[in-house]
């Protein structure tokens, strides 16, 4: 299950992003229809690696680049998904979702990671 943040979450991680240095973006003019879309679609929650349209969207992408690797990733308002990586072994897969994981991590709770490190 997908838990978005609410509005005052959000707000809350913006404040603390913006004491170190870290701007938040705008929203582009479309984004509400963007996430929309993307809701309706139940993309979030799909496995898409079992859906050949996509996993062989990456194959092509990654032959086209001549990169041996190739991800689609899924944004929503405030969650990164990794839907599909194209060219590494599960053992690798998993060492990168847990790098991208920690990455997500250090945006959200930015003091947390610094004690870490």
């Amino acid at each position: 299950m997908i838990v978005e943040l609410n509005q005052k979450e959000l707000d809350k991680v913006r404040k603390e992003c913006k004491k170190f240095g870290i701007i938040p973006i705008k929203n582009a003019k479309n984004e509400d229809l963007r996430l929309l879309e993307l809701y309706r679609l139940g993309i979030m929650e799909k496995n898409l690696e079992q859906d050949p349209r996509f996993s062989s969207l990456s194959e092509v992408a990654s032959y086209l680049t001549e990169c041996p690797y190739c991800a689609i990733n899924i944004l929503s308002s405030t969650i990164q998904r990794c839907k599909i990586i194209y060219g590494l072994s599960k053992k690798e897969k998993k060492i990168l979702i847990l790098q991208i994981k920690f990455l997500a991590l250090t945006i959200l709770l930015p003091l947390l990671c610094l004690l870490i490190l």
